[in-house]
């Protein structure tokens, strides 16, 4: 519509016409002084106006050839012309405007009369088609001094556009909505489009029965709640707050509370690098959700309603590298869950949570996920404290307690079931069970598992699993695993005051690993009906420092839960470990089992040599029948006992200088075999020897195998290691171990070169 200077001292009035969101274009016209054409002339003078802001949307507006785009979030203020004579003569040039509705964008233009515009039926509509005159057009708005400063400034014909910045909060509220057009545009139906970028207060509280009450269609946009109310009708809504696809890099914080969206969301956003920080939600089925790449999602609080709470998600986000910390989630279904890979998610508190606490999905390989510092508690019918379908998961130093009667996993304080996972430093206990594990190459450690009904640490499927250095007391079972698992290392652990220490299950056999250097402290320290010989029980002894103190690393020290158990009786010794074995099952032994030491042991201590009794000059005065160890040969010549070297190796890979592992092989060429059970062991006799200290055989195959580290010397020469093999018997009398000399000194000799090659070989 063209707009022409009217015949009349007043406009004529607005066309009857609505369209909801319009677009001012202004044609270039030549603007020549109106000289008046008769003897009257009428004057109209334009008073400035109070200082509303106007955000133009950054569409075309076209000035003959040339197109002027506005930049993204200004704000416009239009500065006062001077006074003017109109002339009621049609012929004179006039300036010209045209209004052009377009649905797609946010601009109108604020009221400045009210004798050319029905108050009524715009403000109740929300939407404004106007026909004006230049002259209502030149209104003036104030302006800072620095916002003018800052301004850039494009003259249309004789109205003059100022863009000043973001500097300034623009007030969200239906006043500000109707009359202004501050980037944003409010509707009749309590609702809100931000379509321009910039920053955003709210000044007033929100009730919408709308799908959304404040929806965000640009990037670059902060919107602050102020500590301001959003609330739906508790059924229609879709969301409190609403970010669409492709509006990204837009915060939202300082909400006081957003509530009523049983069916929808209270802030959810669908585009990428969206804040969502500081707000209050309660009673929606989601609290937040998103969408978009590299979420942050602090500090907020979300409030589900218990039970009865239409079991919400507290947060859920399915973009990539998502960041949710410090965020307090009450009374939820859900209370984080999580579909993206690389997603942080930290110094969460969920509480009174009466399914899962933390969700990370499937779906994504190398997830990277981790989950770290939080707090969870679960209540009633509760499952899982945190739950792990995820590839790469870290799950560190959490706290989680309370899921105890839940039904589709038993109450789980940890479930992973992905692959290549750590779990480590977490506190869990109240649960049905502590941490349960599906899947290969995960570790398990440092974790402090009590109080749990069921398993301290279950295993299920998979291969290549580590459980080290754990506290898991008070539990019915602390570690269950099974016959057939893998590569299954358990080590290191404190396993005390459980019914049972470790339950192997039958599955079968076939499986291997080590269970090496616990301490057992149970009712019963090794239970279930599977196979414990698949396990290697102790290791050759080797410098450092063991579960209970001593200076190697042997066997497991196997006590009760008054710690009055077998290793608790064994005579303490300066090595931390005795060579008599202790019987695990049938036929399965721990032949270096750990027990305590009489001294605090130094950096690099020399094992005691326990002193060799004086033997009978009959030997047959012995009754070896009543022995543990007995000889299989009825006969007694000790003479018929020679053990010597088979073999003796090094890595091909050792240098001069090297902690090297030793392998050594010995086999009994006398007339007298020993059975499987018989307790052989070098005893160092020259000073290189006696570093090496006393090591245990352990018999496979009809000979004795001892592995143990020594020091490969610096500087080329020749070096010899000189033992005695010692059979170990027990004097029926006192019952103490007796040394009964089993062969010739046992002997090998490491070559240095000068060319740094290293050999060894026995005589």
């Amino acid at each position: 519509m063209t707009v022409t200077p009217p015949d009349v001292q007043h406009p004529p009035e607005p066309s009857t016409e609505q369209n909801p969101i319009q677009t001012i274009t202004v044609e270039p016209t030549v603007i020549n002084t109106i000289e008046p054409t008769s003897t009257q002339d009428v004057e109209e003078t334009i008073k400035p106006e109070a200082t509303p802001t106007i955000t133009v949307e950054p569409t075309s507006m076209q000035t003959g050839e040339e197109t002027i785009t506005p930049e993204v979030t200004p704000t416009i203020t239009v500065k006062p012309t001077e006074t003017r004579a109109y002339s009621p003569d049609a012929s004179k040039e006039t300036l010209t405007t045209n209004l052009t509705p377009n649905s797609d964008d946010s601009v109108g233009t604020s009221e400045t009369n009210s004798s050319t515009t029905d108050k009524t039926s715009d403000q109740t509509s929300g939407k404004q088609n106007i026909s004006q005159s230049a002259t209502q057009l030149v209104t003036s708005f104030s302006s800072s001094d620095e916002e003018k400063e800052n301004s850039k400034v494009v003259t249309l014909g004789t109205v003059i556009v100022s863009s000043s910045g973001t500097s300034n909060a623009i007030s969200i509220n239906q006043t500000g909505g109707i009359a202004g057009n501050a980037g944003y545009t409010w509707t009749s139906s309590d609702s809100y489009i931000i379509s321009s970028p910039g920053s955003y207060r709210l000044d007033e509280d929100i009730s919408t029965s709308t799908s959304y009450a404040i929806q965000i269609v640009a990037s670059d946009v902060t919107l602050d709640g102020n500590g301001h109310t959003i609330t739906g009708d508790g059924w229609s809504g879709t969301a409190g707050v609403e970010v669409k696809s492709g509006a990204n890099n837009v915060a939202i914080e300082n909400i006081g509370l957003v509530s009523g969206y049983y069916f929808g969301t209270g802030i959810e956003s669908w585009a990428d690098d969206t804040t969502i920080h500081n707000n209050s939600i309660s009673e929606s089925f989601r609290g937040i959700y998103t969408t978009g790449l590299n979420a942050t999602i602090d500090d907020n609080t979300v409030n589900g309603g218990g039970y009865d709470g239409w079991g919400v998600k507290g947060i859920e986000t399915s973009g990539n590298y998502a960041k949710i910390t410090n965020n307090s989630i009450t009374g939820t279904a859900m209370g984080i869950e999580s579909h993206g890979k690389s997603a942080a998610i930290s110094n969460n508190t969920i509480d009174q949570n009466y399914d899962t606490g933390i969700y990370s999905a499937s779906g994504t390989i190398n997830t990277q996920t981790i989950i770290s510092n939080n707090s969870i508690s679960g209540i009633g019918g509760a499952n899982n404290g945190i739950e792990s379908e995820s590839v790469n998961t870290s799950i560190l130093n959490n706290v989680v307690k309370g899921y105890s009667i839940g039904t589709l996993n038993q109450g789980t304080g940890i479930n992973s079931k992905g692959t290549n996972s750590i779990i480590d430093g977490n506190e869990v206990s109240d649960n049905v069970q502590g941490i349960a594990i599906t899947g290969n190459n995960v570790t398990i450690s440092k974790n402090t598992i009590y109080d749990n009904s069921g398993d301290g640490i279950s295993l299920g499927s998979g291969e290549n699993r580590t459980i080290t250095k754990n506290t898991i007391t008070e539990n019915k079972i602390g570690i269950s695993t099974s016959d057939n698992f893998k590569s299954t290392k358990i080590t290191s652990n404190k396993i005390r005051n459980n019914d049972e220490g470790i339950h192997i299950t039958n599955g079968g056999g076939g499986g291997d690993g080590n269970i090496v250097n616990n301490y057992l402290g149970n009712d019963e320290n090794i239970g279930g009906n599977g196979d414990a010989s698949v396990f290697k029980w102790n290791v050759y002894p080797t410098p450092g420092t063991n579960v209970v103190g001593g200076p190697n690393l042997a066997g497991n020290y196997w006590s009760d839960e008054t710690e009055t158990g077998w290793s608790d009786q064994q005579e303490q010794n300066e090595v931390g470990y005795t060579t008599t074995p202790y019987q695990i099952a049938t036929e399965v032994f721990d032949h270096a089992p750990l027990v305590k030491t009489t001294t605090t042991p130094t950096t690099s201590p020399t094992p005691t040599v326990l002193p060799t009794p004086t033997l009978s000059p009959t030997p047959t005065t012995i009754p070896l029948s009543d022995s543990p160890n007995q000889i299989s040969d009825s006969s007694s010549s000790i003479p018929g006992i020679h053990l010597g070297v088979v073999t003796v190796s090094l890595p091909l890979e050792t240098k001069p200088g090297d902690v090297a592992e030793l392998q050594l092989t010995l086999e009994n060429s006398g007339s007298t075999a020993l059975s499987k059970e018989a307790r052989i062991i070098l005893s160092p006799i020259n000073p290189l020897a006696q570093i090496v200290g006393e090591q245990p055989a352990i018999y496979e195959n009809g000979k004795y195998l001892l592995t143990f580290q020594i020091q490969i010397p610096k500087d080329p020469g020749t070096y010899i290691y000189i033992f005695n093999p010692v059979y170990l018997s027990k004097d029926p009398t006192t019952g103490k171990d007796i040394r009964i000399p089993a062969g010739d000194p046992v002997q090998f000799t490491v070559t240095v070169g000068p060319d740094g090659t290293v050999t060894v070989k026995s005589p």
